[in-house]
């Protein structure tokens, strides 16, 4: 395929709410209140009036002015909040190994999941994260996704085609919450590559054969990278068509059948399916992120971890950055897509072995056809809203504006056609043993989201829940919102 023939992916956008000055429905009515309340004052005394003034001025700055791409009242009450939290402790995670009061749970968002080991039809063990507040399931496939680099690039077109009527599908689900894709790496020992080969060379094959094996251990590079690819995916067994299932074991088995039929489609989307993760393995690559110096132990397996095994020791969640047992880690949130077309492959630099060990996970949160033709028609109608304002009060609109609407009005006539909606998120996390590396391994992840035309923000006052989000354990950070 010629360079004019490349095919390219855009017209990704932000839902923009209904408002001015960039204030949602909401803030704009609040502020539209508060300035007729400061009128009525001004009617009363001059004082009133200019107490008035202050207050909306105040309320309308915190809510439009921007800092770092967020409201400045969002961002003030994030740190006042976390202040708050981290002088009662709230903050710290530390696990009580001995006692009559010993602490088995996981930190934060985790603190209210269970591990429940289930078995499919086929008699293979598989393990659901059970959140017992929410009530939600998530499950987990272990995935190994096909070189786009192997194949023509009309090959992996047709790949990303049928990954959109994956995601599409995934709306037509009445119990399903989310799908995310986790790829974790990790750079390996010298002594990794030798350890997985040597000890399953059989001592019987002819010994030219067993030579020619060591030699090539020996010969390969000593450098070398784990990586992982992993599916999750989210139910909420209270939306199921007829009524919740009576129990969890209903609950799950109907979950089972809902994963197999995802499984078995994403074979055309160019991903094998190694199978469903079990407890052991849900358990030790949540152990292995809170403890990355355990890792190659852990990896090694026949340790048998339980859900309470992959607890940290001791955690403790800083502004900016996050620390547990050996691991100090930094976690970003996705701040803004790419706003040119790109090719298929453009994340491979941001989900590419690296020289620290880092996990990126994609969020899709598929919507019902109905929420989401009212959601593109109304995100129509407040890009038109906006422009009628601006030729109310003489301004013109700018070059982004008029793309912002072209991009609402293509995807309204997209959904109109038939196209599935998500909405879409992507939490980054790096991680060091040594703390020296820290802002080093920050600047290679900033650096790998800038090649990959991303724009991340650091999650600032959120770093436990954003650590966690891409963890396959089911933490939704949209839903902890408020708590």
């Amino acid at each position: 395929m010629s360079a004019e023939q490349v095919r390219t992916y855009g017209g990704w956008r932000e839902a923009k709410p209904f408002g001015v000055m960039g204030m949602d429905g909401r803030q704009s009515i609040t502020a539209l209140v508060l300035v007729m309340a400061a009128i009525l004052a001004g009617s009363i005394s001059f004082a009133w009036l200019l107490i008035g003034v202050a207050v909306t001025a105040g309320y309308v700055g915190l809510a439009a002015l921007r800092l770092h791409g967020e409201p400045v009242g969002d961002v003030l009450s994030r740190r006042v909040w976390w202040r708050w939290a981290d002088r009662r402790g709230w903050t710290t995670f530390q696990s009580e190994l001995t006692g009559p009061t010993a602490s088995w749970q996981l930190p934060g968002p985790l603190a209210a999941t269970v591990l429940v080991p289930a078995v499919d039809a086929h008699g293979r063990a598989w393990a659901v994260v059970w959140d017992r507040r929410s009530g939600r399931l998530t499950a987990t496939l272990r995935v190994a996704p096909a070189s786009t680099w192997l194949v023509p690039a009309a090959e992996a077109d047709q790949w990303v085609s049928q990954w959109h009527h994956w995601l599409a599908a995934l709306g037509h689900q009445p119990t399903m919450v989310r799908a995310a894709v986790t790829v974790e790496t990790a750079p390996s020992p010298p002594t990794a590559l030798a350890a997985a080969v040597l000890p399953r060379v059989d001592p019987d094959a002819p010994a030219s054969a067993r030579a020619l094996i060591e030699d090539l251990v020996v010969g390969a590079p000593a450098a070398s990278a784990r990586v992982e690819t992993r599916l999750s995916v989210t139910v909420d067994p209270a939306r199921t068509t007829g009524g919740a299932p009576e129990s969890l074991d209903e609950a799950i088995a109907a979950f089972g059948t809902v994963m197999d039929g995802l499984a078995t489609r994403l074979g055309m989307c160019g991903v094998g399916v190694l199978g469903r993760a079990d407890t052991d393995q849900t358990a030790a690559w949540v152990r292995s992120a809170f403890d990355p110096a355990a890792r190659d132990e852990v990896a090694r397996g026949g340790q048998h971890l339980t859900w309470a095994q992959a607890r940290p020791v001791r955690a403790k969640e800083g502004w900016d950055r996050y620390r547990a047992d050996s691991g100090l880690s930094v976690s970003w949130v996705w701040d803004e897509a790419p706003r040119q077309h790109v090719p298929h492959d453009v994340l491979t630099n941001l989900l590419g072995p690296g020289s620290f060990a880092k996990r990126v996970t994609v969020i899709y949160e598929p919507m019902r056809a109905a929420v989401a033709a009212k959601l593109v028609d109304d995100q129509v109608q407040a890009t038109h809203f906006k422009a009628i304002l601006r030729r109310k009060t003489g301004k013109a609109d700018s070059a982004r504006d008029e793309a912002d609407r072209a991009d609402a009005q293509r995807a309204a006539a997209e959904e109109a056609r038939g196209a599935g909606v998500c909405s879409v998120g992507l939490y980054a996390t790096v991680t060091v043993t040594d703390p020296n590396r820290l802002a080093v391994a920050c600047a290679d992840i900033e650096h790998r989201a800038e090649e990959s035309k991303l724009q991340l923000r650091r999650a600032y006052g959120s770093q436990a829940v954003a650590f966690m989000a891409g963890l396959n354990a089911g933490v939704d950070p949209g839903l902890l919102r408020g708590r």
